[in-house]
């Protein structure tokens, strides 16, 4: 895969070799892994419908391999990212809540920790203050005292919902 900035259309290129490969050495889990970034270059070119269907495949694949499989991991992350970078809230929404049962019902903690903090964010992002809120708790509560990257984005989530509070309540009282 090219790293550093690349036209979306060589990007998709590569990625669909990889594809190809993964499909010829039986490597379902790296098949899913190119679907979900073929699903993310098939949204930046605008199309919907194969970005979908990408995400579709990838899904399938993962349920055929069992939904504890470490794959999930990075299915969750991945839709974190495509509604960072694509847009794509309601996939992201999905697979994440899915991620989040499947790892507090696997005693998995720690990932469970980090995909609740991620959620919150993106509920965040969607002015859900109270169920960001929530979340934002449970991920920290979860989690240990030495994980940086649970505990920061934690800290981002309160910084963003208390500012967009101080402004919906700032916005409200102009108005009065």
């Amino acid at each position: 895969m090219v790293i550093g900035p690349t036209p979306v259309s060589v990007a998709l290129a590569e990625v669909e070799e990889s594809l190809r490969w993964s499909k010829e050495v039986s490597n379902r889990r790296m098949q899913s892994v190119w679907l979900y970034k073929r699903a993310e270059l098939e949204a930046m070119l605008g199309r919907e419908r194969a970005a979908r269907a990408s995400v579709s495949a990838g899904q399938a694949i993962v349920h055929d391999l069992g939904s504890s499989d470490s794959l999930l991991v990075a299915r969750c992350f991945d839709a974190f990212e495509a509604h960072v970078y694509l847009d794509m809230v309601q996939l992201a929404e999905e697979e994440l809540v899915r991620c989040d049962r499947v790892f507090v019902e696997s005693d998995e903690a720690s990932i469970a920790a980090s995909v609740k903090a991620r959620l919150a964010e993106l509920l965040a992002s969607q002015g859900r203050y109270e169920e960001a809120e929530f979340l934002t708790e449970e991920s920290e509560n979860a989690t240990s005292t030495d994980d940086p990257d649970i505990h920061l984005r934690c800290r981002m989530n309160r910084a963003r919902i208390a500012a967009q509070r101080g402004i919906s309540t700032r916005q409200r009282n102009s108005l009065s």
